[in-house]
């Protein structure tokens, strides 16, 4: 059985205007949303661009991005940058940003995470005659990132809530914070950085008490050294990282490629991991609790440095020795070990990876 309607009737209603009670007419219903429920919506959001954006809206938007906590600017692979000028916009408007929201106060910031990903350089770079109109010539530069101009961090937010922080900004060169101070700071990583040469005292003060207080987890990877103009002769010049934390209680470093020595004074530090660090060459060790050294065969320091010549408290350790004279500096490798073994007084756990 079917039903069948007049079909005049039903083309009548058809022409028939909707009134405003039914369509909403002119009425902004958005409008009528408070602020605290607005600012929720744009928390919402995956990157803070977009929310940034929104204050093109009008008067009351334009401030309205600024009071989210939890700030994220995380961007897409290629081909989001099909030219220099996209990865330029993109540290332009994070600059702009931070630059925003360090001078709003209230509410704090909660967590910032900054992630520039800059993949598969060979191929914009084959294809840098079709992206780039050939008259911009300077731009072929910016599309083999070869000449990046260091990204000033001095405008990293703080803020007395601040806990969490991750910056992944690689392979971007980076000028650290120089005075800023994160007083609530607890856990911290830095990964795909390249230092700007010469900078290094920076980092290592990122990651000591006279920046993060309470820093208790250290996250280090695939951090490096912009080499700069230095000459020939000193591209191989270690650069010292000095970790002066008193709260430390975990420290991991991990596929950090070019030379340098670390240096630690942490007396509550628990927890060190080194991996993949196969440019690692002094190991000073000040840290009086630890209870965890994992060292792994590819991360054994050229020379190892141990307060008091004594880690009472290690109960796990994790060391390589060689045989038959694998590599030319064998013998000196074995004697750090051996002499690594020595200090370890209270060892519970071993693990030895023998290269013959």
């Amino acid at each position: 059985m079917g039903v069948c309607g007049n079909k005049a009737t039903k083309q009548r209603r058809r022409q028939a205007p909707l009134s405003p009670s039914t369509t909403g007419g002119d009425v902004d219903l958005i409008s009528g949303l408070g602020d605290d429920v607005l600012v929720r919506i744009l928390e919402l959001l995956p990157d803070e661009r977009d929310a940034v954006t929104t204050g093109l809206l009008s008067r009351r938007w334009r401030d309205l991005w600024t009071r989210i906590p939890d700030l994220r600017f995380a961007s897409k692979s290629w081909p989001e940058f099909r030219a220099a000028s996209d990865a330029r916009r993109f540290i332009d408007l994070v600059d702009y940003a931070l630059a925003r929201r360090a001078a709003q106060t209230e509410p704090a910031i909660e967590s910032l995470a900054i992630s520039l990903k800059l993949k598969d350089v060979r191929r914009v770079h084959d294809a840098a005659g079709r992206i780039v109109p050939p008259v911009v010539g300077a731009a072929q530069g910016w599309i083999r990132y070869a000449g990046i101009p260091a990204m000033i961090l001095d405008n990293l937010p703080s803020s007395a809530k601040l806990e969490t922080m991750r910056l992944a900004i690689g392979p971007a060169i980076v000028h650290l914070p120089s005075s800023v101070v994160f007083a609530s700071l607890t856990d911290l990583s830095l990964e795909c950085l390249v230092v700007v040469d010469g900078t290094a005292h920076l980092l290592s003060r990122l990651v000591s008490s006279a920046c993060c207080p309470r820093l208790q987890k250290l996250r280090m990877r695939k951090i490096r050294f912009s080499q700069g103009d230095r000459r020939e002769e000193d591209q191989d010049q270690a650069e010292l990282i000095k970790i002066q934390a008193n709260l430390l209680l975990e420290l991991s470093l991990k596929q950090l490629r070019d030379p340098f020595s670390l240096d630690l004074t942490t007396p509550s530090l628990r927890g060190l991991r080194i991996e993949a660090c196969c440019c690692l060459e002094d190991l000073t060790i000040s840290t009086p609790n630890l209870e965890r050294l994992n060292l792994d065969k590819d991360s054994q320091p050229v020379c190892i440095y141990i307060h008091d010549d004594e880690l009472p408290s290690v109960r796990s350790l994790n060391v390589e020795l060689y045989s038959h004279d694998v590599y030319a500096d064998d013998e000196e490798s074995n004697n750090n070990t051996i002499e690594l073994l020595r200090c370890c007084t209270s060892l519970k756990y071993l693990e030895v990876f023998l290269q013959v």
